[in-house]
């Protein structure tokens, strides 16, 4: 569910590094779940082609990835909500976008992105919004992360349903060491040191939930669920990708 892009902003800071790539892809180490239990999440596509994922935040408002949504035009951009399988559900077509306006001048840093429906989206049993965190996890937090990214760290294996993993927030410090530095204060990790779950390709900017709030939208890693390297995601109760989703969407 990450996308597989090359990380040029980063290049430089993490020469030593293996290289990193965005999540355009699945869940590895998870289940497949219902929709009943995830209504929130959404099949973000381009030409209604599988591409990443997304969360309900309103019903005019969905929050995904920055790297997403960035080199997109907004009438290539639409959604399916829903459904458990990818590709099925009810399709609406993206009216606006909004990335953050720091996203793509630091590697991964501020990767978020807001995209805006008109008419809204129309809530059921199967779609439903999501709260916001007011505040970031605490370290050894369980979240669960969802979508319909591939299900291998090796040779992508993508998935007909809907997948989920659980995964616990890391120290951020730590974190940032197994990247070389490079995780900044916008970002918060999960995963496991010994690896094995995580989200992955094709899982970008799909939700990261704890205590039933959204905490996280799926960013990058280095590989899929390699040990050493968890999961990394935009924070979203950081400062200023909170700040963004305010003054973009009143929320």
């Amino acid at each position: 569910m990450k996308n597989q892009l090359a990380l040029l902003a980063l290049a430089s800071q993490v020469a030593a590094l293996p290289s990193l790539a965005g999540r355009a892809g699945e869940i590895v180490g998870g289940e497949s779940v219902k929709i009943e239990d995830y209504p929130y999440q959404v099949d973000l596509r381009v030409k209604d082609k599988a591409n990443c994922g997304g969360t309900i935040i309103s019903e005019r408002y969905v929050l995904t990835a920055g790297h997403c949504a960035l080199k997109y035009k907004v009438e290539d951009l639409n959604i399916r909500v829903g459904s458990t399988t990818n590709g099925k559900g009810t399709s609406y077509q993206v009216k606006n976008k909004y990335v953050h306006p720091k996203y793509g001048h630091n590697g991964y840093a501020y990767d978020a992105a807001i995209l805006e429906f008109d008419p809204p989206i129309q809530f059921t049993d199967t779609v439903k919004t999501i709260g916001l965190a007011d505040a970031e996890p605490a370290t050894g937090t369980d979240t669960v992360v969802s979508g319909w990214g591939s299900t291998s760290g090796g040779r992508p294996v993508y998935p007909t349903d809907l997948h989920a993993v659980h995964v616990p927030i890391l120290d951020h410090d730590e974190c940032s060491n197994d990247y070389g530095g490079t995780i900044t204060a916008d970002m918060i990790c999960a995963g496991y040191a010994e690896g094995g779950k995580d989200s992955c390709s094709g899982d970008s900017g799909g939700p990261l939930v704890a205590d039933g709030k959204l905490v996280g939208v799926v960013s990058f890693g280095r590989g899929c669920a390699e040990p050493g390297y968890p999961g990394v995601y935009a924070s979203v109760a950081s400062t200023e990708i909170r700040d963004f989703i305010k003054q973009t969407t009143g929320l």
